[in-house]
């Protein structure tokens, strides 16, 4: 029925606004995410977005991250934000071959 669907969007929306208002929830429900959900989020990730699109790296890291077990927050985040900008080569290993040499030709801004 439409009204169940409208309720299940407005319930997402809800949760959404919620976990952005608030960083603190925000990483509790990343650092609960399912190895599965993470996994699978990081294998829709084409390769070539990785190196052009910064926010795609963020992401794809910090999944990557969760993945492996390690506690993600707003430092963490920072820091590998900085590092992409800085185009530090430390974080990215164990990336695909050739990624670091797509992501030295990308223009990344702060």
């Amino acid at each position: 029925m439409l009204s169940d669907h409208v309720a299940e969007i407005q319930a997402v929306a809800r949760r959404l606004a919620e976990l952005q208002s608030s960083p603190e929830k925000l990483y509790d429900a990343v650092q609960k995410l399912d190895h599965g959900t993470a996994q699978a989020l990081m294998k829709s990730t084409k390769a070539d977005a990785l190196a052009a699109h910064p926010v795609v790296l963020l992401r794809y890291e910090i999944l990557r991250r969760v993945v492996a077990g390690e506690t993600v927050d707003e430092d963490v985040t920072e820091r590998v934000r900085n590092a992409i900008v800085r185009q530090d080569p430390s974080i990215f290993r164990g990336y695909p071959d050739g990624f670091y040499a797509r992501l030295e030709t990308a223009n990344i801004k702060e």
